[in-house]
């Protein structure tokens, strides 16, 4: 009777066995909640990644459709109607409301402290209001009501310019030296009988984006004028 109540109880598992097994089953949890918390924090990341990409596309599809219907230089006398400056894109387009004549109005895309934005002139067809509302544009600030925050944490805005001079892209630093006027790729195929002095055109433009948090660059050409 005793050798089979001492084997009985050595059946059973002692604390050292236990507690081995608690340490086991402890570790386990552990590995298992950090694998798991790094998978929600990949998925956070990607997660970021694709809105934010989502969202550089919608900037180019916006930035595509104005410069669609950017206008020519002899709507507006002779004067340039895209302007290219440092982390700064300005042009002329044409806006159409059914029923309504044709108006103009200055768009323009900002990259400042990191924050892209947009800002939009009031429609007008008069080219003296459109030469003031240009002049309002360049002293736009934060608390203006037309301007958009399109992105922050943008750390490049990039241009470059198609040019039909034989000179093929060129980018931000040469556009600044250039002291001529800039027509759009619509005067190509109407010629401008005013005050314009060049005969550079720009066919098209090439944006680049780049985040700060973000490797690489998103970038795409985009052709002046109406197909």
């Amino acid at each position: 009777m005793k050798c089979k109540h001492r084997s009985t109880l050595m059946c059973g598992l002692t604390l050292i066995e236990l507690l081995v097994a608690i340490g086991i089953l402890a570790f386990i949890a552990v590995l298992g909640w950090r694998g798991l918390e790094s998978l929600i924090r990949t998925h956070s990341s990607l997660d970021q990644e694709l809105e934010q990409t989502r969202n550089l596309q919608i900037i180019f599809a916006q930035l595509q459709n104005d410069c669609a219907h950017i206008v020519n230089t002899n709507v507006i006398d002779g004067q340039a109607p895209l302007i290219v400056d440092l982390n700064q894109l300005s042009l002329v387009r044409e806006v159409s409301v059914e029923a309504m004549p044709t108006r103009l109005q200055w768009v323009s895309y900002r990259l400042q402290n990191n924050i892209l934005y947009r800002v939009v002139s009031p429609a007008t067809r008069d080219l003296l209001a459109l030469q003031a509302y240009k002049l309002q544009l360049d002293v736009e600030n934060e608390t203006s009501s037309s301007r958009v925050n399109l992105q922050t944490e943008v750390e490049k805005f990039g241009l470059r310019v198609w040019a039909n001079d034989g000179r093929g892209w060129i980018n931000q630093k040469d556009m600044l030296a250039t002291t001529t006027a800039l027509v759009s790729r619509g005067s190509l195929m109407n010629p401008q009988l005013g005050s314009t002095t060049s005969n550079i055109t720009w066919r098209g433009i090439e944006v680049s984006l780049s985040l700060i948090k973000s490797p690489g660059e998103l970038s795409k050409t985009i052709l002046l004028g109406a197909t």
